[in-house]
């Protein structure tokens, strides 16, 4: 009789593992944020929806991220002091940490785990790699 193999959870029910437990990841007033959840993408914000944290799993594997996909002239205060200050979060977080542009006029900070799948696990340490971008990004983009 063949060995029975684990289900891998689709995407709702990856993204309702990582939603379920990115709460207890974040200090109290790192709380109070948006959920969206498309498809392979999954999507955190506070203010304003298109600065936002996200997973996104493309290219075989899982980007881990904050998003910058508004108009230029609101972004560009941010991104500024993002790429003033990248040595120091790239420090902090540690990783292969990258600001690039992408898209019509976006910026994104990511890292991409190659290879990642949705497997037992891997959501948990999604969440808490997502709530080290958040604790470490979320009060630089506050003060932009």
């Amino acid at each position: 009789m063949p060995t029975p193999r684990p289900r891998v959870p689709t995407f709702r029910d990856f993204y309702a593992d990582v939603a379920e437990g990115l709460p207890a990841l974040l200090p109290p007033d790192l709380r109070d944020f948006e959920v969206a959840r498309m498809g392979r993408v999954f999507k955190v914000w506070y203010e304003e929806r298109r600065q936002h944290f996200e997973l996104w799993f493309r290219d075989g594997g899982l980007e881990v991220a904050f998003h910058l996909e508004g108009r230029p002239e609101d972004d560009e205060p941010v991104l500024i002091v993002l790429a003033s200050k990248l040595a120091s979060i790239r420090k902090r977080l540690g990783g292969d940490v990258r600001l690039e542009p992408f898209g019509p006029h976006w910026t994104h900070l990511y890292e991409h785990w190659r290879g990642a799948r949705r497997e037992p696990g891997t959501a948990g340490e999604a969440a808490e790699r997502l709530a080290e971008f958040i604790r470490s990004i979320e009060p630089i983009r506050r003060r932009a």
